[in-house]
């Protein structure tokens, strides 16, 4: 139920249809992209992504994940915003611990709608030096 996915092709990720942990890592390659079809993972329960240096935005499909209890985002320098999906009504049912770190060209978070994230217990915002 756990794997770490470095070094390997991910194009059929998507079939692991029982994965609750996942960890991305980027590895400072500017060629790495995060793959769109983690969007069918709907198990998944906790998401890391470290190292991805050629990611601007987070995909606006991640809130869609209804037992996420843990997203980590670390050292993806070139992260400008988060989606304003990450924030609205009904957004990360399940979300406990959002975790960013290392993403120095972060200028934004977005406001936070009424019955967004509704079980937040930590935010950690770390070496984020344009917030």
């Amino acid at each position: 139920h756990e794997a770490e996915a470095k070094g390997v092709s991910l194009e059929n990720i998507s079939g692991f249809k029982v994965l609750t942990h996942l960890r991305f890592e980027g590895d400072n390659c500017q060629h790495v992209l995060l793959p769109d079809n983690i969007s069918a993972l709907t198990k998944l329960e906790d998401l890391r992504l470290y190292r991805f240096h050629n990611l601007k935005t987070l995909p606006a499909w991640m809130p869609d994940f209804k037992k996420l209890r843990s997203l980590s985002v670390s050292w993806c320098d070139w992260l400008e915003r988060l989606p304003d999906s990450f924030t609205c009504c009904g957004a990360f049912p399940a979300l406990i611990e959002f975790k960013i770190e290392g993403c120095g060209h972060l200028v934004k978070f977005p406001e936070v709608e009424g019955g967004a994230i509704p079980r937040l217990q930590t935010l950690s915002l770390n070496s984020c030096s344009s917030l």
